[in-house]
Parts: C-alpha cells; sequence; structure tokens
C-alpha cells in the first residue's frame, strides 16, 4: 500500500511539473534572422481555390498549420502546431517531457501576386500566408493531449519564387513550393492587470506631473 502510494505521488508530482513547464518560451521568432527556425526542408501547398485548403511546414515539422477556407469547413480556420524538432527556439531546456503545442488558428489572409511573362506563364509569385492563433494544448512523447494556458500566436509564412503549378494533380488551381521565411510571435493570453493601488500611484505621478507643469506655465508668465 506504501509503496503503490509513493508511486501514485511521484507520478503526480512529475506531471504537476510537466504542466508547470508546459509553456513556450514567449517572443518573437523569424527565420530571417534566426537560424534555429528553420524553413527547409519545408514545404506548402495552396489548394485553396480548389478544395478550401492551405498547409504548409517546415524544419521535419518543426512547425506545421492548416487552414481551411468555406469549400474545405466553413466553421473551422484550421490548426498550428510548433514541435521540438531541430532544437525550436520556442522550447527551453527543462520541456523534455513536452513534445509540441497545438491550437486553433482565429483568422487568417492569403496574398497572392503573381508575375507573367508575355505568353501569360507565370514567372514569380509573392505569396504571403499570415494569421492569428490561441496555442492551448501540449502533446507529450507518448501522444497525449493535455490543456494548457492559452499563449496567443500570431505567424507568417511568405514564398518569393517560381512555384510548382499543378504538379500531381495536374490542376493549375494547385501551387506548391518551399517557404522563404516563417516567423511567429508568442504572446501571453491573460497579461497581468495593474492592481488598484499600483493605479493609484499611477495616477498620483499622473496628476504631479500635470501640476509641475502648470507651475512651469505660470512662472513663465
Amino acid at each position: 500500500m506504501r509503496t503503490l502510494t509513493s508511486t501514485c505521488i511521484v507520478g503526480l508530482a512529475l506531471l504537476a511539473a510537466v504542466s508547470a513547464q508546459a509553456t513556450p518560451i514567449l517572443g518573437t521568432y523569424d527565420s530571417r534572422v534566426d537560424p534555429s527556425v528553420i524553413v527547409d526542408p519545408g514545404y506548402w501547398q495552396d489548394t485553396m481555390d480548389l478544395n478550401g485548403l492551405f498547409m504548409a511546414g517546415g524544419g521535419n515539422a518543426q512547425w506545421y498549420f492548416e487552414a481551411y477556407g468555406p469549400l474545405w469547413d466553413p466553421s473551422d480556420y484550421g490548426f498550428i502546431q510548433l514541435n521540438g524538432y531541430d532544437s525550436a527556439p520556442w522550447f527551453g531546456d527543462d520541456l523534455s517531457g513536452v513534445s509540441g503545442y497545438e491550437g486553433q488558428i482565429t483568422g487568417w489572409n492569403l496574398n497572392r501576386i503573381f508575375t507573367y511573362d508575355v505568353d501569360g506563364a507565370v514567372t514569380d509569385l509573392d505569396l504571403v500566408f499570415n494569421g492569428t492563433a490561441v496555442l492551448d494544448q501540449y502533446l507529450l512523447p507518448d501522444l497525449t493531449y493535455v490543456d494548457m494556458a492559452p499563449v496567443m500566436v500570431s505567424f507568417e509564412m511568405g514564398f518569393n519564387g517560381l512555384p510548382h503549378i499543378g504538379q500531381g494533380y495536374y490542376d493549375l488551381r494547385v501551387l506548391s513550393g518551399e517557404p522563404t521565411y516563417f516567423t511567429v510571435t508568442l504572446m501571453d493570453a491573460n497579461p497581468p492587470i495593474p492592481e488598484p493601488a499600483s493605479l493609484s500611484i499611477l495616477g498620483l505621478g499622473l496628476a504631479g506631473l500635470a501640476m509641475r507643469s502648470a507651475r512651469k506655465r505660470s512662472a513663465a508668465r
């Protein structure tokens, strides 16, 4: 009985420790300035005009998202995953018990600018996909999902170059390629609210500055 109780206590303690640590490191991570954010190997595929789906990932699934349009699922914007592969910068050294984070996309925007030659063939594409999401689960190595404190996310993937058009589908509405860059910002979904005492001190400070300014104006007259 004692052994069973001790085992349960240790198990609960480990679970509590992982739960307490299971939050990504907040900040902005941009592959254009931070080589630990991986885009190669990576891919994106745009079938939004065909069936309402856009998907992209990089760094052996270091990051991955699927975005849905009305043709695919009118009630769901998609999801995003931030995983720990390739020494992902949003992971801390003490998160060995966490494999990744996942959450729902809350909104997205897709922009494409094509360049054509005189014969009408595509010679270049500037593509930007950006969106917002809320991470609210982390993934354990045994593929179990656990709820966590929500983290706000804004992300953007960009591509510049000659895309693959219709490959495998033989449909000009299918575009694909390798990401040029990926950037993601992680923010606290529940930032601390100043206590009433702190607000009072701030108010007194602002009042003092106003009085000082008024005295200077009076003295100048």
